[in-house]
């Protein structure tokens, strides 16, 4: 009872979902699809009809009338076919344009969640379920062209029935008591009844059972796919992973993998499906046979007792078989529609999915002499998911336009840190507070464009370089060149076949693969484009060279000129370029204070911290 509850559910949601989204997409496509719909199920009737005339006008020798009848045959099927041609390509465009903008809607509703709800699992999950289940089920456009065929059902039966009517209403005249019993309007009224009966009832079983049968056959499809899919998008096409994967010779393995996985794919999943199908294939040609069968006996017994003429036998069988496969085709697509709408609840569930960040209204204060203060009061914080905290009771104020470094063992908390200051995450405990005000009241957008970051893990896309720095389409030619100087790129820049617009990646024709290095200096170029008033560099130097990062050090003062900057290192040499250092133990704030002050702590973290690295450092003291 539930689960009838919940695909009543599903459909009524799919089925709104589908009119907003056509509307929105394309308001002349109802209206196609109700004529595509009309002219396909009256089609049929054209031969029906046509072809009774003509026998009829043959067997009484009215030639003249029996060639009108065959202008008007070939006429019409030539006028429908081509109407029909035109609408099924029309439906096609109009069904592939929804489910387009469907995968669109599922991307940009992804890019617009807030980074604590898309980083969590379960979302990720649902991502990847509804986009796949949309892809591989056909989405709104195909539920789109059931409703269609739904509808072109529902006119052809109207039509057959009409015509059945007709001829169980036909009088017998004969002289056979038995003929005339068994053709008698009551006794046809009652057989037709009982006919329609067995067959809906049978078919509505049959179609049930069959996309049950489907739905569990994909839902096992839909995991082994999206493993499968895995091999090729995440390792096979992976220029990151190559390296690793001919040094350790690892081909044979994860080709080894990947047969497995396919094998299963082709045994289970398309065996079963086609056994599926071939047995649906069998039960419906069965049934279709009966049917004709039952037409044949019941419309020969009508002529027999000279209830109708010869030629409205074709008529009459035809009307009769039409009947039984638009009764077919109806409940066949009315579950497919079910099934369908069951595996769009995926998307439904997904696309329901609300940030979990408060909005305010508070429009951010523009400075010129970027005067912004923030300060943590007692915060706390727990990834969702996780038992520990990650920052403990951590209470701070940053020092305006000081460049300041954030220093601890690994997992003490320093990204965990920068990601509240950010609004990445909420703090479980406590709260943060730009110019004394809680930063959950102001606008979110406009507090996002206090910050300038460059993430250890940060990204770069397979777009033009100049839009990988400026961030957008429209950009500043002359500051993009100007960042790209400032973060120590631009010759490399200069070198590339089409200097700004050349594409990072070799993703598109003339792309351009990088080194770790410089497409660390490209985002910190892309920082400094943003030209915020905090820049935070979170491990900026990692996979550059000694010379490239005592560049960007030395430059530093260059970089971020009035602004306030937030460095988080693990190489203790970039403290002596901060002002102010923030020490991290076990999620809290230990110590703080200048490289001088700290360094006289001997006994404390910072110190050893330093003395473990010291070794390491180059000096010209001798």
């Amino acid at each position: 009872m539930q689960s009838k509850k919940n695909n009543s559910l599903a459909f009524h949601k799919s089925g709104l979902q589908t009119l907003k989204l056509i509307h929105k997409v394309d308001s002349s496509a109802i209206p196609i699809f109700i004529l595509h719909s009309l002219v396909k199920s009256l089609y049929p009737f054209i031969n029906i009809f046509l072809s009774a005339y003509i026998i009829d006008s043959i067997i009484q020798n009215d030639f003249t009338l029996c060639i009108y009848y065959i202008i008007g045959l070939i006429a019409g099927n030539l006028i429908f076919g081509i109407l029909l041609d035109l609408l099924n390509k029309n439906c096609e465009v109009k069904s592939i344009k929804v489910n387009q903008y469907v995968q669109i809607a599922i991307r940009k509703h992804a890019l617009e969640l807030d980074y604590e709800t898309l980083e969590n699992p379960k979302t990720l999950e649902l991502i990847n379920t509804a986009d796949f289940a949309m892809a591989h089920r056909g989405g709104f456009g195909y539920l789109l062209i059931n409703y269609g065929l739904i509808l072109e059902s529902l006119i052809s039966i109207i039509t057959s029935i009409a015509l059945v009517i007709d001829l169980c209403l036909r009088i017998p005249s004969t002289t056979s008591t038995f003929l005339h019993l068994i053709t008698s309007i009551p006794v046809s009224l009652v057989v037709i009844a009982v006919f329609l009966f067995i067959n809906a009832y049978v078919n509505l079983s049959l179609a049930k059972y069959y996309n049950d049968k489907s739905i569990e056959i994909f839902q096992k499809q839909m995991k082994t796919e999206r493993k499968f899919s895995y091999f090729l998008n995440q390792i096979t096409l992976d220029f990151s992973k190559g390296k690793v994967i001919r040094l350790f010779n690892m081909a044979k393995m994860i080709t080894n993998e990947e047969r497995n996985h396919f094998d299963f794919i082709l045994e289970y999943n398309f065996k079963a499906l086609f056994t599926l199908m071939k047995k649906q294939a069998y039960t419906t040609s069965s049934i279709s046979g009966f049917s004709i069968l039952f037409a044949y006996i019941f419309v020969i017994l009508k002529v027999l007792a000279n209830a109708i003429t010869i030629g409205a036998l074709t008529k009459y069988i035809g009307a009769i078989s039409q009947l039984n496969n638009a009764i077919s085709q109806l409940l066949t697509h009315n579950d497919e529609v079910r099934v369908q709408c069951d595996f769009m609840k995926y998307y439904i569930e997904f696309m329901e999915i609300e940030n979990k960040r408060q909005t305010g209204t508070i429009p951010i204060e523009k400075r010129n002499d970027n005067v912004y203060e923030i300060e943590f009061h007692d915060v706390s914080f727990i990834y969702p998911g996780r038992d520990e905290k990650v920052l403990n009771r951590v209470s701070c104020k940053l020092t305006l336009k000081n460049k300041m470094a954030v220093v601890g063992r690994n997992g003490a908390g320093k990204t965990s840190f920068i990601k509240l200051l950010c609004r990445l995450y909420e703090p479980t405990e406590g709260y943060i507070t730009l110019n004394g005000i809680d930063i959950r009241k102001y606008n979110y957008l406009e507090y996002l464009s206090l910050f300038g970051v460059v993430f250890q893990d940060f990204n770069l896309f397979a777009f033009p370089l100049d839009q990988n720095v400026a961030s957008s389409v429209t950009l500043e030619e002359e500051m993009v060149w100007k960042c790209l100087e400032l973060a120590g790129i631009k010759d490399r820049v200069e070198e590339m076949p089409e200097n700004l617009k050349t594409p990072l990646y070799k993703y598109d024709e003339g792309g351009v693969e990088i080194s770790g290095g410089e497409a660390q200096k490209i985002a910190i170029a892309r920082a400094l484009y943003k030209d915020a008033p905090f820049v935070i560099l979170d491990e900026p130097t990692a996979a550059l060279d000694p010379i490239s990062e005592y560049e960007i050090y030395s430059r530093f003062n260059e970089l971020v000129k009035d602004k306030t900057s937030i460095y988080i290192s693990h190489r203790m040499s970039s403290c002596r370029f901060c002002d102010d250092i923030i020490v991290f133990d076990e999620g809290s704030i230990i110590q703080r204070g200048s490289h001088d002050e700290l360094i006289e702590d001997k006994d404390n973290l910072y110190a050893h911290l330093w003395n473990a690295q010291a070794k390491y450092y180059v000096t010209n003291e001798n």
